[in-house]
């Protein structure tokens, strides 16, 4: 990269962020339509870079590999799943991390904490014969944004891919389980998930949310979960009730941000 003038720096920098956020990290689309909705850089600039650096990215079956973000990928998932075994080990109170049996009592104490797990299927749906929240408002508060929209255009459906791709799940992960382990309260452990998530989202995507800092984001996100918090129980599973943290923490984080995109600038850029 020392050798690239600035601004291909600068194109390098964003297509190593997309492809290290994407579904299967350091990997992007081959085609550079596609790595544009992604990125927000123009096709024709995105076409130009990977000819004049061809040995970047190897390409196979309709995507681009890099090479270096696809083994520290590798090498990432062997830690977090270390980092699962030592959270399982360390937590006693839970039964399927440590192996023992838990009071009425004990299990009575665990609904009290963090957040935004599913309940065990008996559990949910007599959960569900109760008045109140459940976990049907996270669906209707996943989807409140997308109702709004026209579905005969693509162009905000292809604006919430693009805000969406901005946050980095594993910093937003990596957040959760370091509070988890430092013994913070559970309402603290999603709001640190919550923070994280924000600050790779305004970071990455500020130019199209000029003007919304990233503490304001997530205090609008954290104002939609918590009254919520209460109507869900801690899955046994510390691995899944991590991702289901990152999996709501993100999707009420892009709701959020194209809310505001498009009261502050989605008119504007749709007229142009």
């Amino acid at each position: 990269m020392r050798k690239m003038s600035l601004s291909d720096v600068g194109v390098r920098s964003h297509l190593r962020a997309a492809s290290w956020d994407s579904d299967e990290p350091g990997t992007l689309p081959s085609d550079p339509r596609e790595i544009g909705k992604i990125t927000g850089i123009d096709p024709r600039i995105i076409r130009k870079f990977l000819a004049k650096y061809p040995g970047l990215y190897s390409e196979s079956t309709g995507k681009l590999y890099d090479t270096e973000l696809c083994e520290q990928a590798r090498n990432y998932r062997e830690i977090s799943k270390e980092r699962s075994k030592a959270a399982r080990s360390s937590h006693p109170r839970n039964p399927a991390i440590a192996g023992q049996k838990q009071t009425d009592t004990e299990v009575d104490r665990e609904g009290e904490g963090c957040s935004l797990m599913q309940f065990p299927q008996d559990q949910q749906n007599a959960k569900l014969q109760e008045p109140g929240t459940t976990s049907s408002l996270f669906k209707k508060e996943f989807r409140k944004t997308v109702k709004r929209l026209d579905p005969a255009s693509n162009r905000n459906e292809d604006q919430r891919a693009h805000l969406e791709s901005g946050i980095y799940r594993k910093k937003v992960e990596d957040a959760y389980f370091d509070a988890t382990r430092a013994g913070m309260t559970p309402d603290e452990c999603v709001r640190e998930a919550i923070t994280a998530g924000a600050l790779t989202l305004a970071g990455n995507r500020s130019i199209e949310l000029k003007g919304l800092r990233h503490e304001e984001l997530a205090e609008h996100v954290w104002e939609r979960l918590r009254k919520n918090l209460s109507a869900l129980h801690t899955l046994k599973s510390f691995e899944i009730q991590s991702g289901q943290v990152v999996a709501v923490v993100t999707r009420n984080l892009t709701d959020v941000a194209l809310e505001f995109w498009e009261r502050h600038v989605g008119v504007d850029a749709l007229a142009r």
